[in-house]
């Protein structure tokens, strides 16, 4: 492996180490008072609770104009401007919050009192969720740059300088703009599901539902963990010449830890949702392969998506997450009718994986990944058949014990079928830290 070749999975590896470290406690935590919420709260309580949640992750990024997504863009290109980036990310999202603000008060007088309540927390959420995840994003930008650097934010400038703040900040919105559609999308494809389960099915089964994507979390961690860490990567790397290589390599390192991390997850899912889902939420565990599916083709795309930013192209990531949407709304009116639940997730999966064939499309004309699509869209395959077999075991009249060996021979086929790659992964990356540690 050449030098630079080195210093790439060094400042990986690096980057990785520290966000296992910031997101680990935290999420940890979250997992862990999953019993918890499933004990105290009815299916219809908990059903409300993730609406709003999802509402936020609809709204924060539309009304603050993806600025946390500039700010981690330009904060890696710019970082004479981190500054101003700063100022411009915290003035978006405090206008952002006004508008939020004002539209819940002036509701109030249109909605029942004890929905009200509602209304003032969702305002406290939007404020500090918007917030945290635009100063997250900042600080990734920033490198892991001292927070001092952000006191140069009350400098006194000319008019010049103002001036040229203006064209910066008119650059950062036009790079947001267009991610409007690739986080509504994303929304869409996240969250869509739960208000069409409520609307059709009503807040009780959306309750179930909701706490089904529990489980995905678990993997969705992980996957936040390495995404955080490519971000960082890609947009340092994107015009390099051996860049092709690396992304190829860090693309079989995803998709391996994805895949076989996933049917694992399949393969434990009740045990799971016994530890975790009380009373009447159990029966969420039948909803959780697909999801945990779809999560893999979410992974896979935001990781294609990752390259396309780094090309500041974002109108292609929101044309693929834009179908990928329109897909899901569809299949979810079509399905949630007649399977309940189950529909939803299904319609999830199936839109995830056709953003994900877009967006490996469109990532082609910029880089060429030398993957073997044959090993892993037939992984792909072997996922849908191990969760085909985990819920409708039982009615093909399957033995439980029959279930778990089927199951488990295809978890160690998947394993064996990335076991070359995993051992060459394994040994760039342990080769990484070594040269870093001296």
């Amino acid at each position: 492996m050449s030098e630079t070749g080195t210093s790439k999975y060094k400042y990986f590896t690096g980057n990785l180490a520290l966000f296992t470290i910031s997101n680990f406690v935290s999420k940890i935590l979250v997992f862990l008072l999953v019993p918890f919420y499933t004990n105290v709260l009815t299916t219809a309580d908990y059903g409300i609770a993730d609406v709003m949640q999802t509402t936020l992750l609809l709204l924060v990024p539309a009304l603050t104009v993806n600025m946390g997504e500039a700010a981690l863009r330009f904060g890696i290109d710019r970082s004479e401007r981190r500054a101003k980036i700063l100022r411009i990310g915290v003035k978006y999202v405090l206008r952002a919050s006004i508008i939020v603000a004002a539209v819940c008060v002036l509701s109030c007088a249109f909605v029942k009192p004890d929905v009200r309540w509602y209304l003032f927390l969702f305002i406290f959420l939007f404020l500090t969720n918007s917030m945290y995840e635009f100063l997250i994003l900042f600080f990734q930008g920033c490198e892991k740059v001292k927070i001092v650097v952000c006191g140069s934010v009350a400098d006194t400038e000319d008019g010049k300088a103002c001036e040229a703040e203006a064209d910066f900040e008119k650059e950062l919105v036009a790079y947001g703009v267009p991610m409007i559609a690739y986080s509504t999308g994303s929304w869409i494809n996240n969250a869509a599901d739960r208000y069409l389960v409520s609307f059709i099915k009503g807040v009780a089964v959306n309750g179930v539902y909701g706490v089904a994507y529990k489980i995905p979390a678990i993997l969705t961690v992980f996957q936040r963990i390495f995404a955080q860490a490519w971000q960082m990567s890609a947009t340092k790397s994107y015009e390099d010449d051996n860049s092709s290589e690396f992304f190829s390599t860090m693309y079989m390192v995803y998709n391996t830890f994805m895949v076989t991390g996933c049917s694992f997850l399949i393969l434990t899912v009740r045990l799971l949702a016994f530890l975790m889902f009380k009373k009447d939420f159990y029966g969420a565990w039948q909803y959780v392969p697909p999801l945990l599916i779809s999560v893999v083709f979410g992974a896979l795309t935001g990781f294609l998506g990752s390259i396309c930013l780094a090309f500041k192209d974002s109108k292609a990531m929101g044309f693929a997450t834009g179908l990928g949407a329109a897909v899901n709304i569809i299949l979810n009116i079509i399905l949630i009718p007649r399977y309940s639940a189950m529909g939803a997730a299904i319609a999830t999966g199936i839109s995830y994986f056709l953003m994900y064939f877009i967006a490996y499309i469109k990532v082609s004309k910029y880089v060429k990944l030398e993957i073997k699509l044959l090993r892993d869209h037939l992984s792909y395959i072997l996922l849908v058949f191990e969760a085909f077999i985990m819920i409708t075991g039982s009615s093909l009249k399957m033995s439980t014990a029959m279930e778990y060996i089927s199951s488990g021979v295809i978890f160690l086929m998947i394993v064996l079928m990335n076991i070359k790659e995993i051992n060459s992964v394994m040994r760039k990356l342990f080769t990484a830290m070594l040269k870093k540690k001296n």
